[in-house]
């Protein structure tokens, strides 16, 4: 049995509250895969991954759940594995399949939070409208090289339109999806557990300068 104890920063009535959470995280390549292992690591109870793509080669130099062994393997179904051989009290939906606008609500209904791990502007701003329109807050957080922003948005905040441009992609190093995703995991759990202050700001991170900055909205 998993000993949540260990996770010392929060009371037993706060761990409580995470084993009782509903997350689900959309999307499970560079950021997905490592916002996945630290819910679970946290003990969030009930966490549901959606992605429809499945490993290959040009994920192993950032993608943790990928490797030699699972190329051509569905990336939720890994997912769901490492989860269950981490914490298996954890109740873990895996869903094989794209976020789109005829799923969107059903795949987001009852999530008590949902995180942002896509890759593109259209899919991003459809699943803001969707937190929005089911009143749930949504943790947004996206990286290119060495640079990367995390934005906590909560239901009729509408940010992203302004906030995403359209760009090429830069090759990403395995660092900077990692620390994004810690960035997002911690601003997940302060949502959760009511200690974030519900205000729009973005989180910017600049590796190659080691520049972090915070920027109202």
């Amino acid at each position: 049995m998993n000993d949540y104890n260990r996770n010392k920063p929060f009371s037993k009535k706060e761990r409580e509250r995470l084993r009782s959470s509903y997350v689900t995280v959309v999307g499970c390549g560079g950021l997905g895969c490592y916002v996945l292992e630290m819910l679970v690591r946290l003990g969030i109870g009930q966490i549901k991954a959606i992605d429809g793509d499945d490993f290959d080669t040009s994920n192993l130099n950032r993608q943790l759940l990928s490797n030699i062994f699972t190329i051509g393997e569905a990336k939720v179904y890994e997912a769901k594995k490492r989860a269950i051989s981490i914490n298996p009290q954890v109740t873990f939906l895996a869903v094989k399949d794209y976020f789109k606008k005829i799923n969107a609500k059903t795949l987001l209904q009852g999530s008590h939070l949902v995180i942002d791990c896509l890759d593109n502007v259209e899919d991003r701003l459809l699943l803001e409208k969707t937190c929005s329109s089911l009143g749930i807050p949504l943790i947004h957080g996206a990286v290119n090289g060495w640079s990367g922003h995390v934005a906590v948005i909560y239901p009729n905040d509408n940010i992203l339109e302004t906030l995403l441009q359209p760009s090429s992609f830069k090759w990403t190093p395995a660092y900077s999806p990692g620390l994004v995703a810690s960035v997002q995991v911690a601003e997940a759990v302060k949502v959760l557990l009511d200690k974030g202050a519900k205000t729009q700001e973005l989180i910017y991170i600049d590796l190659l300068h080691n520049h972090f900055q915070k920027v109202k909205l």
